[in-house]
């Protein structure tokens, strides 16, 4: 599928790639595009061990709460 709909525009992607234009590139982003923010690597890393520290007491506390 994906070839299908990238075909029509692959000259254009190949001259806008050759020219480093990335604006121009087609990237695919998913359905959780909405949810992408722009930051550095390190605070992308803080926020996921954050977000993952998070679950991990939630799912103890699950576990507690279920005896």
């Amino acid at each position: 599928m994906a070839d299908v709909c990238r075909a029509p525009t692959r000259p254009l992607r190949m001259a806008a790639a050759k020219a480093g234009r990335a604006e121009l590139v087609s990237l695919w982003a998913g359905k959780g595009v909405r949810m992408a923010r722009r930051q550095g690597a390190g605070d992308l890393v803080t926020r996921l061990a954050a977000e993952a520290d998070a679950a991990i007491e939630r799912l103890a506390a699950s576990r507690i709460a279920m005896r």
